[in-house]
């Protein structure tokens, strides 16, 4: 389902997380006040993305019309965009085929 659309980085508070339909919300507060919802988040919700509603995160997605669908999320640390290691915080998605 590759459409050639390059992802982008959308940092807010993660919001809701809906195990059954795989999709995860944010809000941003810049440059307004903004609900996303991120479709096909898959496996990534489970056990890493849940302890990290309410905090700020940087999610990765690809835009296809009116959805965004999920290719990464990241920890933000208290003092801006996230320095943490990939490999503790990253959560790529994973696709079947």
């Amino acid at each position: 389902m590759d459409t050639g659309e390059e992802p982008r980085p959308i940092e807010g508070v993660l919001r809701a997380v809906h195990l059954d339909k795989n999709w995860l919300e944010i809000v941003t507060n810049e440059p307004v006040r903004e609900h996303i919802r991120i479709d096909e988040a898959g496996d990534a919700l489970d056990d890493v993305v849940g302890p990290m509603v309410n905090r700020n995160v940087v999610v990765t997605a690809v835009r296809r019309g009116k959805k965004y669908f999920y290719n990464d999320i990241e920890l933000v640390e208290s003092g801006g965009r996230s320095q943490a290691k990939p490999e503790v915080w990253t959560v790529r998605a994973m696709r079947l085929y």
